[in-house]
């Protein structure tokens, strides 16, 4: 057998230390191990583990014993007490995504395996999840047959970070508050739940709106995603419900879209109102839109038009009342 005990290395920011057990004298093989770790996570930005370079420090502890057919047991616990995630292009202005009381747990008992994570926002938000895999633990298992169940809720996620990834035309702003649940298993994980923006919206500049009342609802499929959202625009409401289906050559969809007197521009010289009633087909290489658009209100001012010419002194136009000579 093989036997480790108090092995510890150290760096100037951080410490791992490991105990294990390997005992082969029997017919199978047991195995113990114990292990702590603590340190900035400034070795994830040098490792590269991660999208965007972070920065604070880590506490962690993990226990297991089994043989080399199952994990009998399993303990791990992981805390945050702050982390500074950077969120941007090198170059260009960066977004901080700071979280606090981060931990994760997770243990392994009888073939399941359960963990959890909550975690705090500089703005007062959360997130949490939990989340459980069935027929954990024995070697080998396929990936596609363990089972995952689960539930994330988030509330008061602050959505400025998001127009980094959107430039100019999209600018979501305020908060979101959801909540989903996890079926489906480890190779293909499912999601069905409900979000929210409060206090704020979806702002498109080019199209001088601001989207309000955003909701959005979702269920994921082998074969794609089932939604159904709405926003409201002024005064007036969109929706849209149908399909977003995974192809070889790409995303296809079949949307439903449904309005009443929605603001689609509010320029200075267009102002346009729509009340839809459409059915929207799209892939990869093609678009096909289908159904009736009404227009209650449209106001076009331009302030040029650079390309008019004057009417001939011999146009006539009707108003169907009566003729005026040009």
């Amino acid at each position: 057998g093989f036997k480790l005990a108090d092995f510890c290395l150290a760096d100037g920011e951080g410490q791992v230390c490991l105990d294990g057990l390997l005992n082969t004298g029997n017919e199978d093989i047991y195995w113990q191990i114990k292990s702590s770790f603590s340190g900035g996570l400034n070795l994830l930005n040098r490792l590269q583990l991660l999208p965007a370079a972070v920065s604070g420090v880590v506490d962690g502890r993990l226990e297991a014993e089994g043989n080399s057919s199952e994990i009998f047991s399993a303990a791990a616990q992981i805390d945050l007490p702050e982390a500074d995630f950077e969120v941007g292009e090198s170059g260009k202005e960066l977004y901080h995504i700071l979280l606090d009381d981060t931990r994760l747990t997770g243990y392994i008992k009888d073939g399941r395996l359960k963990s959890t994570m909550r975690s705090s926002m500089a703005n007062g938000g959360t997130f949490q999840m939990s989340a459980e895999v069935n027929k954990l633990g024995k070697f080998p298992v396929p990936l596609e047959q363990l089972e995952l169940t689960g539930k994330i809720d988030f509330k008061r996620v602050n959505l400025d970070f998001l127009t980094l990834l959107t430039d100019y035309w999209l600018e979501p702003t305020g908060e979101t508050t959801g909540s989903f649940l996890l079926s489906g298993s480890l190779t293909q994980p499912r999601a069905s739940g409900d979000l929210a923006i409060i206090d704020g919206g979806i702002a498109l500049p080019n199209q001088g709106v601001a989207l309000d009342n955003v909701k959005l609802s979702l269920a994921t499929e082998e074969s794609g995603v089932q939604l159904t959202c709405q926003a409201s625009s002024a005064a007036g409401l969109l929706t849209a419900s149908g399909k977003l289906s995974y192809a070889e050559d790409g995303i296809q969809g079949d949307l439903e879209i449904a309005g009443k007197d929605f603001m689609l521009l509010n320029l200075p010289e267009y102002e346009i109102k729509i009340s839809p009633d459409v059915r929207f087909l799209f892939s990869r290489e093609k678009g096909e839109l289908s159904g009736v658009v009404n227009i209650p209100s449209a106001r076009i001012t331009p302030e040029e038009m650079t390309s008019a010419v004057s009417v001939s002194d011999d146009v006539v136009i009707v108003d169907g009342e009566e003729d005026i000579k040009g």
